[in-house]
């Protein structure tokens, strides 16, 4: 099981350093497999998310399909997921719905008691 969860983080961390440098199709790959073999809701959201930081992000189906990934990781938690409610609340910001998205990043912080320093620094993410 640890060589399963080392995978995992190396899986997550090499979809992150590809985003981050911009590979936008090989970040999507790499989570869409993760998010395929492993559906949780930390690899639905970050699914979710590269088509966020992707340049189609303003389009209205690219919007509609990461927010269909926060949804379904959030659904994954018997009381929600703060990080895929982030998600979700980042959608809503997209499409200029500032007042949900607000209410989404606050419910993110009261659900994680404002300790989890992912939620808070993607919500810091979204307004930037």
């Amino acid at each position: 099981m640890v060589f399963g969860v080392q995978l995992f983080a190396q899986s997550v961390e090499s979809g992150l350093k590809d985003l981050e440098a911009e590979r936008y199709t090989a970040a999507n790959t790499s989570f869409t497999q993760l998010a395929s073999s492993i559906p949780t809701a930390e690899n639905l959201f970050y699914q979710g998310y590269t088509l966020l930081r992707s340049p189609d992000a303003n389009k209205a189906d690219v919007q509609s399909a990461a927010m269909a990934l926060f949804e379904k990781g959030n659904a994954t938690e018997r009381k929600g997921d703060p990080l895929s409610m982030v998600g979700m609340g980042m959608v809503k910001y997209a499409q200029k719905d500032f007042a949900g998205s607000k209410v989404l990043f606050e419910e993110a912080i009261s659900r994680s008691r404002g300790k989890d320093a992912d939620v808070i620094n993607r919500i810091g993410e979204a307004y930037i």
